[in-house]
């Protein structure tokens, strides 16, 4: 059996055998003081060892990052892990084994068990937001293992093709790995856009209207060479640039996946029937993105 009690977008992690809500152990949270049934120990191998009578091999987050799990010497495993890429490391050492196992876990557990096993295609989000809000999920996609891509609008606005920037993100997307492309992940980048158009003599409009076409025509490019789940986007330029960029004529609406928060089936085009998942910058909460690839993902 392997056992997995992590769960890292709601904040159960687990390092050295001890299990961990929102970076507290059990035992120093408010379960260690329910009335009926509080925690009293939040170590899982000693937990298993003691319940079960024979020996629980633990592996610790060292091992699994460098690939050193070794499934001999007992029946029953488990994990440390703190993020999805630690659960994607488990699933596939173990299914390396070719051994029937009895998995114990938890539902994040069984969405990377799915991954490995049937592969879904990578997402990309596009955020052409300046927003705390947009920030806040930009980081969070990171922290739960998605790649950031910054592209430098000044130097677009000057002519200077992304070739490079396109590269990079295909080759990101080519490994199956989520991909948040951005312009303006913080206000000195934005800054520096607003002085390069001032000195193209761009008004602040016309800026406006160049950047998101640009990333825009970026993000189609990259589509075009490597496929995709779909495509998150916030900010309503950015969306309308994605838009046009790629000739897409409309959308139809599939299901409101967050409240406010669309995800839609593109009509017509270079994409027709691409997934697309559309928010305003300054709106849902710092899961927003990550949680709208993933049903892209599930929706594909």
């Amino acid at each position: 059996a392997k056992i997995i009690r992590s769960q890292c977008e709601v904040g159960r992690t687990t390092k050295d055998a001890v299990h961990f809500l929102n970076n507290v152990r059990l035992t120093a949270t408010e379960f260690a003081k329910d009335p009926h049934k509080p925690v009293l120990e939040d170590n899982i191998q000693k937990l298993l060892q003691a319940g079960l009578k024979e020996n629980v091999s633990h592996h610790n987050l060292q091992q699994i990052r460098e690939g050193k799990i070794n499934f001999g010497g007992a029946r029953i495993h488990t994990f440390d892990a703190e993020d999805n890429q630690d659960l994607e490391k488990i699933a596939r050492a173990a299914q390396a084994t070719e051994k029937e196992i009895l998995w114990v876990g938890s539902a994040g557990l069984a969405n990377m068990i799915i991954s490995v096993d049937k592969p879904f295609k990578p997402g990309l989000a596009i955020v052409g937001s300046l927003s705390e809000v947009s920030r806040t999920q930009v980081e969070y996609g990171q922290k739960m293992g998605m790649g950031l891509l910054e592209i430098h609008m000044g130097h677009i606005l000057k002519g200077k093709k992304a070739t490079s920037e396109i590269e990079k993100a295909v080759e990101t997307l080519k490994r199956g790995e989520d991909l948040i492309i951005t312009t303006s992940y913080d206000l000195e980048a934005y800054e520096e856009a607003l002085r390069v158009g001032r000195e193209l003599k761009m008004s602040r409009e016309e800026i406006g209207f160049a950047v998101p076409k640009a990333l825009g025509d970026i993000c189609a490019e990259i589509i075009k060479k490597t496929p995709v789940a779909g495509i998150f986007v916030t900010g309503g330029d950015t969306a309308m640039g994605f838009l046009n960029s790629v000739k897409a004529t409309g959308s139809t609406i599939i299901q409101e996946i967050i409240t406010g928060i669309p995800l839609v089936r593109l009509n017509g085009g270079d994409f027709d029937g691409l997934k697309l998942v559309t928010k305003a910058g300054g709106f849902g909460d710092e899961k927003a993105l990550h949680y709208s690839l993933a049903k892209i993902k599930e929706s594909s």
